[in-house]
């Protein structure tokens, strides 16, 4: 599960050109990215990006170990507790909220209508992968991405257009002018050996080789997105 977690997280955050190499990195551990380009696996809408919060944050409450009634209580709506994870968007409808959503998730989680395995595009061929429409059908709100549910509650819309955010991303149509051009794996490889400096470099940056004359590294169980330990130079100082 772990696993699943960390690829989500990277559809999640590294969506700029800059992460190339921890892409080719990612699909050199789990070949099945290959399955759809680059820039195809990057959660840049707000349907994509919801629905991804809502499943990391359900899978790691399960990795804690908690029942779905702890993780209700947890997530309760209650504007009395000024630390409350209520407050978190706040103006929308507690079921709308992530944390109603995240709630409703571990429920389904827990009682088999979803599993780790089984979220879109991590299982091989022929397995079964949920769509948004069908992952927030199985939470009871299909209303949140589907338009032919909201039309069924007479709502004008899918509620996650009341969500400010991208809501179309087609990268394939970006122009060779536009900065967001390069939306294959290709375009990933030729963007890594730019940032890492040689074919060679990307190589074995994929197949997590250390050169020799690279900084020593203190392992004091600080690791990185792979389970590496992480430089000492590459950790983050003290803000205060």
């Amino acid at each position: 599960m772990i696993s699943v977690i960390a690829h989500l997280t990277a559809r999640l955050t590294l969506i700029h050109r800059r992460f190339a190499p921890e892409w080719l990195r990612l699909k050199y551990v789990y070949p099945d990215l290959a399955a759809k380009e680059w820039k195809h696996w990057w959660a840049v809408t707000e349907a994509d990006r919801l629905r991804l919060r809502v499943e990391i944050d359900a899978l790691c409450a399960d990795l804690y170990g908690l029942e779905p009634d702890d993780f209700d209580w947890i997530m309760r709506d209650d504007p009395t507790d000024p630390k409350g994870f209520y407050r978190v968007d706040r103006k929308l409808p507690f079921r709308e909220r992530l944390t109603g959503l995240a709630a409703a998730a571990f429920r389904a989680l827990k009682e088999g209508k979803w599993t780790a395995e089984g979220l879109r595009g991590l299982t091989p061929p022929g397995s079964p992968n949920l769509s948004n429409d069908e992952f927030f059908e199985i939470i009871g709100i299909p209303e949140l991405t589907s338009p032919a549910a909201a039309k069924a509650k007479n709502l004008p819309d899918p509620l996650i257009l009341k969500r400010d955010g991208c809501h179309k991303w087609e990268p394939e149509n970006f122009l060779p002018t536009d900065p967001r051009h390069g939306w294959t794996w290709d375009h990933c490889w030729q963007d890594a050996v730019a940032l890492l400096g040689s074919e060679q470099a990307v190589r074995d940056y994929m197949e997590g080789k250390k050169e020799e004359a690279v900084e020593e590294t203190k392992d004091d169980g600080s690791k990185d997105l792979f389970g590496d330990p992480i430089p000492e130079k590459a950790k983050q100082g003290k803000l205060f």
